[in-house]
């Protein structure tokens, strides 16, 4: 079980993350960007990612000073680039007179194991990927939150992408404070089922005045035409490629 106690980053690491995240961009293709996350709120496995053609970046920002405190350690940037079969880089960070800058030129990212140079571009490939279980959560996760901003008109949560910890979202709704654990599922798999330990984390004492919901979502892809749903064959889920999703929508976590 998994409950959000988030500290809230300081104004310093704003500064270093925002002026990264800036220079990312900077390098990135026109009218890309596919940002798996670039918002300063915790928790942080990484703390920016994105998505260029098939490949995944996962990166953790370093002072090489080191004198400011970064939220997260390197055991998770290993832990969500491995699981989702990304590239686990670092980004070492200057402060300087003007502010933070990378500290390495092009697109200041290196190896998070090797230390030798990144450069996104070339890593990309025509290969297909089919998506991992991380990123097929990834993505149900973010289809609930369009859904509850879309519906609900909710804009204020937490989320975390692990897809072996509960709950995967943190709400404000209009019981109060919310939690969502959310199950993903594949095309024309049915739609998934509560685990089984709901009932433990709605009867939990870290879990009291909290109101619980479950969700379930499957992803298809979208060249998936009705001949193919017809015969019963389903195709993979590639990385990069359009997809679409169906949810269950809130339920409470558990049925009496």
């Amino acid at each position: 079980m998994f409950t959000f106690r988030p500290d809230d980053p300081s104004d310093d690491f704003v500064a270093c993350f925002t002026a990264a995240g800036e220079h990312l961009a900077s390098c990135l293709p026109p009218g890309f960007p596919y940002w798996l996350k670039r918002t300063v709120t915790p928790p942080f496995l990484e703390h920016l990612s994105f998505r260029l053609g098939n490949q995944l970046f996962f990166i953790r920002l370093e002072d090489v000073d080191r004198r400011l405190a970064m939220p997260g350690d390197r055991s998770l940037l290993d832990r969500i680039s491995t699981g989702s079969q990304g590239h686990a880089c670092l980004m070492p960070m200057r402060r300087g007179a003007a502010g933070w800058r990378p500290d390495l030129p092009g697109w200041g990212l290196v190896d998070a194991y090797t230390g030798l140079p990144v450069d996104p571009p070339a890593l990309v490939s025509d290969a297909l990927i089919e998506m991992t279980d991380w990123e097929l959560h990834s993505m149900a996760v973010q289809v609930v939150q369009m859904q509850l901003a879309a519906e609900c008109g909710v804009t204020s949560l937490t989320v975390q992408v692990d897809p072996k910890i509960d709950p995967s979202i943190w709400f404000e709704g209009s019981k109060g404070r919310s939690w969502i654990v959310l199950r993903a599922s594949r095309d024309l798999e049915p739609f998934p089922a509560r685990p089984s330990h709901i009932l433990e984390m709605v009867r939990s004492p870290a879990l009291r005045g909290t109101h619980g919901f479950f969700v379930g979502v499957r992803l298809s892809a979208v060249e998936q035409g009705s001949s193919a749903q017809a015969s019963g064959a389903a195709r993979p889920l590639w990385r990069g490629h359009a997809l679409q999703a169906a949810w269950t929508g809130l339920q409470p976590a558990y049925l009496q």
